[in-house]
């Protein structure tokens, strides 16, 4: 019985370029990370802040609160994964209140 190893190499030098967040908790955002010279067979995952482990999807946190994540450049093959640098960001979720206007009785989202 003989086994083949195979080894593959793949190195990703581009870092992410990414925005930090900070709207009121309800608002509608969107992350961007932007990488100039991506290759085309990457995409951008995202981790917990220090974690090694990718989340299943772009970070969505549901209360207030300040979150600290990290995005990086990455490809896959099969079940092994290559990440380039990680580039740190925060979303900063604020519970900013509600104004109603009686004339029209619909509540409007403020920022402090």
């Amino acid at each position: 019985c003989y086994l083949t190893l195979a080894t593959q190499l793949d190195v990703i030098t581009q870092v992410p370029t990414i925005n930090n967040v900070d709207v009121c908790f309800g608002t509608a955002y969107s992350l961007n990370p932007v990488a100039v010279g991506q290759d085309p067979t990457t995409s951008f995952y995202y981790f917990e802040n220090g974690s090694t482990t990718q989340l299943a999807t772009a970070p969505k946190p549901n209360k207030p609160g300040v979150y600290t994540y990290q995005v990086a450049l990455g490809k896959s093959s099969g079940n092994a994964y290559c990440f380039g640098s990680k580039e740190t960001f925060t979303i900063t979720l604020r519970s900013c209140g509600t104004v109603v206007n009686p004339m029209i009785h619909t509540p409007l989202n403020r920022k402090p």
